[in-house]
């Protein structure tokens, strides 16, 4: 099965069964890697940075979501995403979903009238289509933005004020 990736002036198509990686340029040149191809004594350190780069990417995306959540300790919960990404690797599973939480998690439970963990087990069951759809919503993300403001407000509060007292209009 390939999947591919448009990047600015690239396409990526990675392909697990031909064991492939293509690269299609913007001006029309095309690379292919072949895994098989490489030497033995790379294909652990190739293993290795697809499971750092995956895993890595995860506990940083989750870091930022906590932070814009206002959590307390955001490594608290990059270390529940690490262990369910690797988890989830054990498994065998590349593609599915970790649920995360962040604010379009805490959107959707707010649209609802739920609570964020209920939105997420309800996440876990949704296809990547409707997931794809949800994430777009205007609805949604009228409701982030909102959460946002909301945010922003709540630290503004007090920020400044002495600051602001020396301000004479």
């Amino acid at each position: 099965m390939a999947e591919a990736t448009k990047i600015k002036n690239l396409v990526k198509t990675v392909d697990v069964v031909a064991g492939t990686v293509t690269f299609l340029l913007g001006n029309g040149d095309k690379h292919v890697f072949e895994a098989k191809k490489s030497p033995a004594t790379i294909q652990g350190q190739l293993l290795l940075h697809g499971g750092s780069q995956k895993i890595g990417d995860a506990i940083t995306r989750r870091i930022a979501e906590a932070k814009e959540e206002g959590a307390t300790d955001p490594f608290a919960a990059a270390s529940q995403m690490a262990k369910a990404e690797i988890a989830k690797l054990l498994a065998g599973n590349w593609t599915e979903r970790v649920a995360s939480g962040g604010i379009f998690v805490v959107a959707l439970a707010r649209i609802k009238n739920t609570t964020v963990e209920a939105m997420q087990a309800a996440l876990e069951k949704v296809s990547e289509k409707d997931l794809a759809g949800i994430q777009t919503s205007p609805a949604v993300k009228a409701v982030v933005a909102e959460i946002k403001a909301e945010r922003a407000k709540a630290k503004a509060k007090g920020a400044g004020s002495d600051a602001l007292a020396a301000l004479k209009v």
